[in-house]
């Protein structure tokens, strides 16, 4: 069986059905970076709030919906069927995952105090804490919420439920083994993150952010320390979830085995596809590559892209990371200019960039209004890899804070680090804003590749 890449089409969405604690929340937070802010459903708990909330406009103006939704809720506001992704994990695992979630949240540890809660999931802690009255007041372990079939039903079934049709595991079954574009397992997390990359026509990404997990487990994937007996009746309430998971495992197994196959035939998108850009053109062909932000690769250092009245769609770091970027170009001489804006005007500091792991000099050629600009640098023949990535690598380092502002900032650092008074981490934070933002003042507008004739490159 062939797996084919396959690039997110101009009218294409998708949606990621988030089943609890099966590492969602740290793909969510991958896949977020390759979107415009504005093109990310705005509700992701759970059905009802989907249909309160919002409007049937706001999915089909969504390019990537993603919650804990029920497969055939939500799938009805869709006009067109969508690219559908999931993640499973071992079922017994997941089980004691979810009552170890539910415990801290109704117990309140899941939610330090002075943060903001949406109206959806205050709720929601709402209806747990009435729904288990006994681990809200702690007296309630694993062991004895086992003996309560009354509360075990919530968490029993999840995948047949979500995945399923009125609870038929055929359905679930069947979904898993064929309809679902993606299926992931959350025990081979970086191995499904490579194939869904792969499949989206993205380079896998470089940072893997593991969010949302139980303080108790220190690795993703590592096991619960139960007891036989108690693992042995856990399996016992989640025999229909397991067999899913199995299913899932082994199409897992095989569209990962096909992807690797093709890799090694050559038969990688990189050979069949410019990203970004479409289909390889002739090199006789090419006046200019243009690239405009709109769509990144993911794990490598860009925040949500957020689309600005008059800048457009623009990109900015995430703080205190470089952005990579990925090409294919032809091998002949380029020009690189990286168009910019400042939206607190101009700051004091230096555009560094790194091609191919070659260091270059990038200074400020024009200045345009209201605080755009663009730099420039020359890229020789040998510098560019026609058969692979070009890596293009993107940081901006401004000028170090000093005297009396330098000072007031440690200062401010060091308190709000041991005061966590909510009403003191306001104050804190509004004194450190000018300096956060003059650090990240900066946003990426476009990248232009533009050829070099023969007269540019001998001047």
């Amino acid at each position: 069986m062939e797996v084919e890449p396959r690039p997110l089409g101009a009218d294409e969405q998708l949606l990621f059905l988030h089943i609890p604690k099966t590492a969602g929340t740290s793909l969510i937070r991958l896949l977020d970076q390759h979107f415009v802010e504005d093109e990310l459903c705005p509700v992701d708990w759970p059905e009802r709030y989907l249909l309160r909330e919002i409007k049937a406009e706001e999915i089909k103006r969504a390019r990537f919906v993603r919650g804990h939704f029920e497969f055939n809720y939500v799938i009805k506001m869709f006009e067109r069927s969508p690219r559908v992704l999931t993640m499973l994990r071992d079922p017994v695992e997941r089980f004691v995952s979810e009552f170890e979630h539910l415990r801290r949240i109704v117990t309140g540890e899941e939610r330090p105090a002075g943060i903001n809660l949406s109206n959806s999931v205050l709720e929601r802690d709402k209806i747990l804490r009435a729904r288990y009255p006994e681990i809200a007041d702690g007296r309630m372990g694993l062991e004895e919420f086992l003996e309560r079939p009354d509360l075990t039903k919530w968490l029993v079934g999840t995948y047949v439920r979500i995945l399923g049709w009125w609870r038929k595991r055929e359905v679930a079954l069947r979904r898993v083994r064929t309809t679902f574009e993606f299926v992931g397992i959350t025990e081979e997390f970086e191995r499904s993150i490579e194939l869904l990359s792969y499949l989206l026509g993205l380079p896998a990404p470089q940072q893997i952010w593991r969010l949302n997990r139980a303080p108790q487990q220190r690795k993703r994937g590592e096991r619960w320390d139960l007891s036989a007996d108690l693992r042995k009746r856990i399996e016992e309430l989640v025999t229909q979830d397991m067999e899913i998971y199995v299913a899932a495992r082994e199409r897992f197994e095989r569209d990962y085995a096909a992807m690797q196959k093709m890799k090694r035939q050559r038969r990688f998108y990189l050979t069949r596809w410019l990203w970004p850009g479409g289909p390889e053109r002739r090199d006789d062909e090419i006046s200019e590559i243009y690239f405009d932000f709109r769509r990144v690769p993911i794990g490598y250092g860009w925040q949500v892209g957020k689309r600005h009245p008059k800048a457009g769609i623009v990109r900015f770091l995430c703080q205190g990371t470089m952005g990579q970027l990925f090409f294919s170009l032809p091998s002949r001489p380029w020009r690189l200019q990286i168009g910019v804006w400042f939206p607190r005007g101009k700051s004091d500091g230096s555009l560094r960039a790194i091609f191919n792991h070659q260091s270059l000099s990038l200074p400020f050629i024009s200045e345009g209004q209201a605080g755009y600009f663009i730099a420039e640098a020359a890229l020789s023949a040998k510098l560019i890899h026609p058969n692979t990535w070009n890596h293009l690598t993107l940081q901006w380092q401004p000028k170090p804070v000093s005297g009396p502002r330098a000072w007031l900032a440690r200062g401010v650092y060091l308190l709000r680090r041991y005061f966590t008074w909510p009403f003191l981490q306001r104050i804190f934070s509004r004194l450190l804003l000018p300096i956060e933002e003059e650090k990240n003042n900066i946003a990426f507008r476009w990248v232009r590749f533009l050829p070099i004739v023969e007269n540019e490159s001998e001047e």
